[in-house]
C-alpha cells in the first residue's frame, strides 16, 4: 500500500490551528497473511470454525526513526468458534456458544520519566528556582517505539438459548443469552497511575481498564 497516512508524532485532530494537512505524513504499509474457514451447515448440529494469521505494518521516514513499526490494527491471531444445536420434538430449539479470540492491539507505552526545569524559574547558582522558593519541573515521558508493546489478548464466549414456536402469522422466540459467560477482563485501554510509598519514594504503573463484565439477557422476538 502507497501513500497511506499518519498523524506526526505529537499531532492531534482536536489541535485547530494549523492546517489538517500540516498533521500527517505519507508512507507504506504492508498487511499479508492466512484465512482458515471450516464450516458444517447440515443436520441438527451446526456451526463454523474460523482462523486468521495476519501482518500488518507502516513505514514513514519521519515516524519511528524511519523503522518499520506494527499498526494498531496489526492483530497475529484471530480465532472464532461458532456452535449451534438444535433440540425438541420437532427441533425448533437452538442452543448456540460463540467463542472468539484475538492477539492484543499494539500501543505505544512510556517506558521512563524525566524532569525539565520550568522556563519561568530564578537562576540561583546552578539551580533554577521559583520566585517562592521551590524547583519547578516539567514532567516529561521518555516512549518506546511505536507500537512496541501489545495488550493483553482478547477472548470471549457467549452462551443463548432460543425458544421457537411457530406461530399462525409468523414465528415467536424466546431467547436468553450471556455475554462473556466467563467474564473476561478485556483491555479497552491502559493508563498510568503513580503510588508514592514512604519506603521507595514514587512509583509508575501500568493500569488496564475493561468494559463488559459478564451480562445476561432475556429478550423476545417475533419474525413475520
Amino acid at each position: 500500500m502507497n501513500n497511506v497516512l499518519e498523524y506526526k508524532e505529537g499531532a492531534s485532530f482536536f489541535d485547530t490551528a494549523d492546517a489538517w494537512e500540516q498533521k500527517i505524513v505519507q508512507g507504506e504499509g504492508r498487511s499479508y497473511g492466512a484465512e482458515l474457514f471450516v464450516q458444517k451447515k447440515t443436520g441438527s448440529f451446526t456451526g463454523w470454525v474460523g482462523y486468521t494469521l495476519s501482518w500488518t505494518d507502516r513505514l514513514f521516514d519521519e515516524l519511528n526513526q524511519g523503522k518499520r513499526f506494527y499498526y494498531k490494527y496489526d492483530r497475529r491471531h484471530d480465532v472464532s468458534i461458532a456452535l449451534m444445536q438444535r433440540f425438541g420434538k420437532k427441533k425448533q430449539h437452538e442452543m448456540s456458544a460463540v467463542w472468539v479470540f484475538g492477539s492484543g492491539n499494539a500501543v505505544t507505552v512510556p517506558v521512563g520519566k524525566y524532569g525539565v526545569e520550568h522556563p519561568l524559574g530564578k537562576n540561583k547558582g546552578n539551580t533554577w528556582m521559583h520566585p517562592y522558593g521551590q524547583i519547578i519541573f516539567y514532567p516529561q515521558y521518555d516512549f518506546s517505539e511505536r507500537n512496541g508493546y501489545r495488550m493483553t489478548s482478547y477472548h470471549r464466549l457467549d452462551l443463548s438459548v432460543s425458544f421457537i414456536k411457530p406461530k399462525k402469522w409468523g414465528e415467536r422466540r424466546w431467547v436468553i443469552g450471556v455475554y462473556n459467560a466467563y467474564s473476561r477482563k478485556n483491555p479497552f485501554f491502559i493508563d498510568i497511575e503513580k503510588h508514592v510509598s514512604p519506603f521507595e519514594g514514587e512509583q509508575y504503573k501500568f493500569v488496564q481498564y475493561s468494559l463488559f463484565p459478564i451480562i445476561p439477557s432475556v429478550s423476545y422476538q417475533f419474525k413475520f
